[in-house]
């Protein structure tokens, strides 16, 4: 925060209020220098960006304010962005996001978040371009690689998508979720003992993800392994705090194995928690 005109004695409380942890201090140390000049931009950006959590039409409204003020600041038009975002007005987001990209062309963040903003819109062709762009300036991004192959599967380019996530994995092998989205390739092309292992990794990365329990165990059962697929479905129904599904399903590998006794307990089971 810069000290700048007349207020900027309020808005060095509001700096330091700021870098001590206290936001109704620093809220109204610039509630203050915006008394004492109400068109001052970086006091008007400073109250939206404090606002963005807990007030975010009033954010827009000292954003945009901020922004007709003085528009060649990027750092203001990204922050107008996320508040239209919050307000769920995707397309006033892209317009933001699209102006702080004029101004500040070489900041892959900003290709990243519009992408975003445009897979949400379902402008999955444009999104990709916009990461293309994001991985020009940043190659050695895993996210950035990601996030294409998610644009680029609901493109029906499987070929691709699989390709970005190989990528992402070479950058970055101990992302859970990176693995899960192999996984989940290798699944649909019906290489059950390579998702299988592949989600084994996703698992021993982050433990708590239950999907990727199921899945596996999905593919154990492609593979005729009904107790591997009830082994996954008993450690789903330790962490499941009384969730109703996997007890469903369980119940039915347990009449596959012949196991009547079992599949009735599981149907009880789940019968009592759908009524609760």
């Amino acid at each position: 925060l810069r000290l700048t005109g007349k207020g900027s004695i309020h808005f060095g409380h509001a700096a330091r209020a700021l870098s001590s942890g206290d936001a109704k201090a620093a809220y109204a140390a610039v509630d203050a220098a915006i008394a004492v000049e109400p068109n001052n931009h970086e006091y008007l950006a400073a109250r939206g960006r404090l606002r963005i959590d807990d007030e975010v039409d009033l954010a827009r409204a000292d954003l945009e304010r901020a922004v007709e003020l003085n528009p060649l600041d990027a750092s203001t038009w990204n922050l107008l962005a996320l508040a239209a975002h919050r307000q769920g007005d995707l397309r006033g987001a892209v317009r933001a996001i699209g102006r702080a990209i004029e101004l500040q062309r070489d900041d892959p963040e900003l290709f990243w978040y519009r992408a975003g903003l445009k897979h949400e819109l379902e402008q999955y062709a444009s999104a990709v371009s916009d990461l293309d762009r994001a991985i020009q300036l940043e190659p050695e991004d895993a996210r950035f690689y990601s996030y294409r192959a998610g644009n680029r599967r609901k493109l029906g380019d499987n070929d691709g998508s699989r390709a970005d996530v190989e990528r992402a994995l070479a950058l970055a092998p101990d992302v859970a979720k990176y693995h899960a989205m192999l996984a989940q390739m290798q699944d649909e092309a019906e290489d059950y003992a390579a998702a299988e292992r592949t989600y084994t990794r996703a698992i021993e990365l982050d433990p708590d993800e239950p999907d990727c329990r199921y899945r596996r165990g999905q593919t154990r059962h492609m593979q005729g392994d009904l107790k591997g697929a009830i082994s996954d479905l008993d450690e789903i129904i330790v962490g499941s705090a009384g969730e109703a599904r996997p007890y469903g399903i369980r119940a039915k590998l347990h009449r596959q194995m012949g196991d009547e006794a079992a599949a009735e307990r599981d149907e009880a089971t789940m019968h009592e928690l759908d009524r609760r």
